[in-house]
């Protein structure tokens, strides 16, 4: 629905507008004006907003002790600094009204997915 072509009526559409009907006009405002690939980009610069300009920020003003690099949808931090690293993730998207899902994979370093 945000990545493709329009398509009217599609079970994903429909599943879509039952949950968020205030949010399907608007996609449909921008896809048809800007063409089908604009909510995706726009949700792609959202998201590595809130990662570099909120969590790699606040990171670095508020713990330049931690290090850490960001690898696409991923995060990867030593394993002492696991918890601060996914506390700042957390709350860096709850700012925007949203609950990441953030999953933790384990060994000496600790990758984040959200």
């Amino acid at each position: 629905m945000f990545f493709g072509r329009r398509q009217a009526g599609g079970q994903v559409t429909q599943a879509f507008a039952c949950e968020w009907p205030t949010c399907l006009q608007p996609v449909r405002q921008l896809k048809r004006r800007h063409g089908h690939k604009v909510v995706s980009k726009l949700l792609q610069r959202l998201e590595s907003g809130i990662i570099i300009d909120g969590v790699c920020a606040r990171l670095v003003r508020e713990h330049p002790e931690i290090r850490f690099l960001t690898i696409h949808d991923s995060a990867l931090a030593v394993e002492h600094s696991a918890d601060t690293v996914r506390r700042a993730m957390r709350e860096e998207f709850e700012r925007y009204g949203m609950r990441a899902t953030i999953r933790q994979k384990n060994g000496r370093e600790i990758v984040f997915d959200y």
